[in-house]
């Protein structure tokens, strides 16, 4: 098996969705749907390396909080070896809102 390693970002996002996006008028938009995953350009490589069928390993930065723990625990769920470094400022979060 071919090893690989990445160093890249890794985020947890909030997806929200709604059925049509924002008009230029005050007013309510309701979402119709909700979930929570891990994001980020560099895991999402990782985890896709891994269901190719390499032996991937990923570094990423992240605080020490229950988004890094989710993070990890996707990134072993798809097979990638997680090594994660320590952010003061906490793990990176995004916020989705989709249509």
């Amino acid at each position: 098996m071919k090893r690989v390693f990445v160093a890249g970002g890794a985020t947890f996002d909030s997806i929200v969705h709604v059925n049509k996006f924002f008009v230029p008028v005050p007013g309510t938009i309701f979402s119709h749907g909700l979930h929570e995953t891990t994001g980020g350009t560099g895991s999402g490589k990782a985890m896709n390396l891994a269901r190719l069928g390499f032996d991937t390993r990923f570094h990423y930065f992240a605080g020490k909080d229950r988004y890094a723990r989710e993070i990890n625990k996707s990134l072993k769920k798809a097979g990638v070896r997680p090594y994660q470094s320590f952010d003061p400022a906490g793990t990176e979060r995004h916020f989705n809102i989709m249509e």
